[in-house]
């Protein structure tokens, strides 16, 4: 059970869910401006979009193993510098786990946009992202030619994990009905962007720890792509700019104000670790940021 545990990477499944949280608070917030009421099954509806969220990333986490395990890359990988050590499984175990969170994603999206109050167009929108977000977990790592490799996952977890994780709960939680106004969905567009940008530096810190297996198993990750030095300068730049927003888009000034001392510690601590070498540390503080930066944005 522990080693089953450990295979879930529980240490970075927030990338998952709290963008859901954010994109669901943030809807709770805009019905109160605008005086609606919740549409039906709202606390179901949230529940499905978290559990779409997390099978979908436990996916991605298992066809990556598998995906490296069969070509060979982990093989060149040194396990001292995981962030969250976990036992060695036989390839075909990664693939069952793979299958499974993939087809219970699915069949969770299935279910969610079926209980939303969406109208035909948007269901059918929604089931089409999803279709795509399923082929890109895909091919993140298992096509002929893996986007993974090639320098574009940073953008993959930008994308769907920071940008349709928040604003797809958002527009669910909303039925659809929402108000093209900075105060309805722009403000929930900057928030999305914020979280994604943490998001996209968890990923980051992970090619940064990785540059010199990687780069041996030609594997062109954007931190290969950019060498060391850049790389940190790439990650410390967005994730201040992922505070910025945070701070900008926020109703609640006295906890903004309380959490940027905490926020600005956060970053000088993670250009500290980084110019150490020190990605253990580097990675906890992203996830200490990530959460910071929740209480913020859901305000």
């Amino acid at each position: 059970m522990r080693n089953f545990i450990k295979n879930l990477r529980p240490l970075s499944l927030w990338a998952s869910y709290l963008p859901v949280i954010i994109g669901g608070l943030n809807a709770i917030e805009t019905l109160k401006l605008e005086k609606r009421e919740p549409v039906t099954s709202s606390i179901l509806l949230f529940a499905l979009c978290i559990l779409v969220a997390v099978f979908l990333q436990l996916g991605s986490n298992y066809a990556n193993e598998y995906y490296d395990a069969i070509n060979g890359v982990d093989k060149t990988k040194d396990k001292t510098l995981e962030v969250e050590s976990r036992p060695n499984l036989e390839p075909v175990i990664y693939k069952r786990r793979f299958f499974f969170n993939t087809t219970m994603g699915a069949i969770s999206g299935l279910i969610l946009v079926n209980a939303s109050t969406l109208n035909i167009i948007s269901k059918v929108v929604m089931l089409v992202i999803g279709a795509i977000a399923l082929v890109a977990l895909y091919a993140y790592a298992g096509s002929k030619h893996p986007y993974g490799h090639k320098g574009f996952g940073e953008v993959a977890v930008f994308t769907f994990f920071g940008l349709v994780g928040t604003l797809g709960t958002y527009y669910i939680e909303l039925g659809g009905q929402i108000s093209w106004t900075y105060q309805g969905i722009w403000k929930v567009v900057l928030k999305a962007i914020s979280i994604g940008l943490v998001i996209a530096g968890m990923l980051m810190i992970n090619n940064l720890r990785d540059i010199q297996t990687d780069s041996e198993a030609q594997k062109q990750t954007i931190m290969v792509k950019l060498g060391a030095k850049r790389g940190i300068t790439v990650y410390t730049t967005t994730t201040l700019l992922a505070s910025l927003i945070g701070f900008a888009t926020t109703r609640i000034y006295l906890l903004t104000i309380s959490c940027i001392f905490l926020v600005i510690l956060i970053n000088i601590r993670q250009i500290i670790n980084l110019k150490e070498l020190n990605y253990k540390d580097a990675f906890i503080y992203n996830t200490l940021l990530g959460f910071v930066l929740t209480v913020i944005l859901i305000f």
